[in-house]
């Protein structure tokens, strides 16, 4: 053999040994669970060797174990290009990741690579539909969580989010269909009773009588559950003569409820109210510190379970508790059916009963409940303020009101609609056709982020 052949025979194998030595300091890290120092000496090494599924494979799940979840499911993907035994097992991991933190579109391809393998299980049509969902499109996730429904006809996890898409495209009927197929009975399962109750406000083909048993049905589990088990404080802590009233919602952030609550709690006579705030809000924002500012006194609860919160309310000796939420998001309803204080009021995020014998007075007006027009059909006694029980403040950034563009500019008139989508049913789409048939030249725009589906858009 030519000395210069055996030169680099020689100097592959002293490679290759180099090579099996860094892969086996890789694992001895892994193993110690030094998986920063083991990241990069992968990284490293999967660059002179960008075709090692293996390193691939191990590389990948560093990532995801250092929170890296975006690179991690990209060095799944590349491990996962050909045949071999971790390519199924990549995919599925890419997937879950997608799944678990959004990344829709990313996930989507992945589900592609998953059906040009055969390997569509149920559970990754139901990922597929929560992707879809993610991205608004309801109508295509209503397909994949029906095709996942066929595989497992009994897992309520997939009734219920077919039950949540057929709500956000506004199918009452079938939402309620599906969403009833899920229910449990454990009032703690609260998620598909939830979507129902909320369903239950927008359907046409319900009579008042039936809405109520649907609230007053849940809230009798609740009650059976979380029984009321408050002791009045003999006196408050401070002896204040304060009025001490706390408020809990999900909402304490920009969203449509602070428009109303804000000025609220701007306005309130601090020398004889004492404010509490509970915010159940996951990711706060600059109005979740605005009316942080305005409150007395802060407690976030997200993450707590009803209750620790109604325990933690209880030691505050309120004098007033108020419900901003009712049956919209989550909720803390089971903290109200136990009685964190001695009155209980909801207001303003929810509009209709809550159902619970626990909770004393509706704040409502005499638009929104005629006086002596169906009382009976909340748990609650209704308080009706006079002059409107809204007090709205517009975001800070929007524009004066001006004189009407049909008239300044002498154009058709143009009515809008800015509502969620499950809002709108078929007779709200009739009784505006007409609306528009009588107006002559005038014309709709209905924004929607479920309208950012092409095939829903074509349908309206």
């Amino acid at each position: 053999m030519p000395e210069f052949q055996l030169f680099y025979l020689l100097k592959y194998a002293m490679n290759q040994q180099k090579e099996i030595q860094l892969k086996q300091k890789i694992m001895a890290l892994a193993n110690e669970n030094r998986l920063d120092e083991a990241k990069v000496i992968a990284t490293k090494l999967v660059k002179k060797l960008p075709k090692d599924i293996e390193l691939r494979w191990a590389l990948a799940q560093f990532e995801a174990r250092t929170g890296e979840y975006e690179k991690s499911v990209q060095s799944f993907i590349k491990a996962a290009i050909k045949a071999s035994p971790f390519q199924g097992e990549a995919l599925k991991r890419a997937l879950d990741i997608c799944y678990g933190h959004d990344f829709n579109q990313l996930g989507l391809k992945i589900v592609g690579m998953l059906m040009k393998l055969g390997a569509l299980t149920a559970d990754n049509l139901f990922k597929q539909g929560c992707l879809y969902s993610g991205l608004f499109q309801y109508q295509a996730a209503k397909k994949c969580f029906q095709k996942a429904l066929k595989l497992e006809p009994s897992n309520i996890q997939y009734q219920t989010y077919l039950g949540e898409a057929c709500l956000y495209l506004g199918q009452c009927d079938e939402s309620a269909i599906a969403l009833q197929k899920a229910y449990s009975g454990d009032p703690d399962d609260k998620r598909p009773y939830f979507l129902d109750i909320t369903c239950s406000n927008y359907s046409d083909g319900l009579s008042n009588q039936h809405v109520f048993d649907l609230h007053s049905n849940y809230a009798k589990l609740l009650e059976a559950k979380y029984r009321s088990d408050f002791v009045p404080s003999p006196q408050k802590a401070d002896n204040s003569k304060k009025l001490r009233v706390g408020f809990i919602s999900s909402d304490f952030y920009s969203h449509s409820v602070s428009y109303f609550f804000t000025p609220i709690i701007k306005h309130l006579d601090k020398n004889k109210i004492e404010v509490f705030c509970y915010s159940d809000v996951a990711n706060p924002d600059e109005v979740t510190a605005l009316t942080k500012q305005y409150s007395d006194h802060w407690q976030d609860c997200s993450g707590l379970a009803d209750e620790r919160v109604c325990d933690i309310i209880r030691g505050d000796n309120l004098d007033i508790l108020v419900d901003l939420v009712g049956y919209m998001g989550e909720g803390r309803l089971g903290v109200f059916a136990r009685r964190a204080a001695p009155v209980q009021v909801t207001y303003l995020g929810y509009p209709n009963t809550t159902g619970l014998s626990q909770m004393d007075f509706r704040l409502t007006d005499e638009w929104s409940d005629p006086l002596g027009a169906g009382d009976d059909l909340y748990s609650e006694s209704l308080c009706r303020i006079s002059g409107g029980f809204l007090c709205y403040q517009p975001y800070g950034k929007a524009p004066l009101v001006t004189e009407l563009p049909a008239i300044k500019l002498n154009r058709p008139v143009t009515f809008c609609s800015l509502n969620v989508f499950q809002k709108l049913t078929d007779v709200n789409f009739r009784m505006w056709s007409e609306i528009l048939n009588r107006v002559q030249g005038s014309r709709l725009i209905i924004k929607s982020k479920q309208l950012a589906e092409k095939s829903l858009q074509a349908e309206v």
